[in-house]
């Protein structure tokens, strides 16, 4: 294997300004807009630009520095249990909050995921999990309380909803806005 094919910053550079390439291409579907009236696809294509700039800084860096003794990119083995347990973990969260509810997702999740380092343990992985989830379950309501009661634009925002499905509807009569996710008034 070439010597440069072994640095960090070469596959770093490279992922990164395929990353970007790819945001920049998606930003395609939606419309640009102009300078004065930017539209919504206008911050995924300056984003993706800026990508593929850094990117190729990192990698033209990666070409240009020097092999260290040692300096190796991926592990002498690989890490299964690690891939295993942190793509498990998301899976967890999916299964156990359809079934068991939120908390459970949560603590599933963390534990799951924390098991993929190899110095864990399950009484470690399992008081993480389980603070993790406490915090979790205590935080969501107050956020979402406090989200309730937000202003937006003049607008105080009464109560917010999330149909699956429903239309979106404008009405300025008595200075109140409703539509289908959001029922707002002054």
């Amino acid at each position: 294997m070439p010597m440069m094919l072994r640095k960090k910053d070469f596959y770093a550079g490279l992922l990164m300004v395929l990353l970007g390439a790819g945001i920049g291409v998606n930003s395609a579907t939606y419309s640009l807009g102009t300078f004065a009236h930017v539209g919504p696809g206008m911050f995924p294509l300056m984003l993706g630009l800026m990508m593929v700039l850094v990117g190729a800084l990192i990698f033209v860096t990666g070409l240009a520095t020097p092999l260290e003794e040692g300096e190796r990119v991926l592990p002498a083995a690989m890490e299964w249990r690690g891939w295993a347990c942190i793509l498990a973990g998301p899976l967890m969260f999916v299964l156990f909050g359809l079934y068991f509810g939120m908390a459970a997702a949560t603590f599933m999740c963390v534990f799951v995921s924390a098991l993929g380092d190899r110095t864990a343990t399950l009484k470690g992985s399992a008081v993480l999990a389980a603070v993790v989830a406490v915090v979790g379950c205590l935080l969501f309501p107050t956020c979402s309380r406090f989200l309730s009661r937000c202003t937006v634009g003049g607008f105080r925002c009464s109560r917010a909803r999330f149909p699956i499905s429903g239309t979106a509807s404008v009405s300025l009569s008595s200075r109140r806005i409703s539509c289908g996710v959001l029922s707002a008034s002054s």
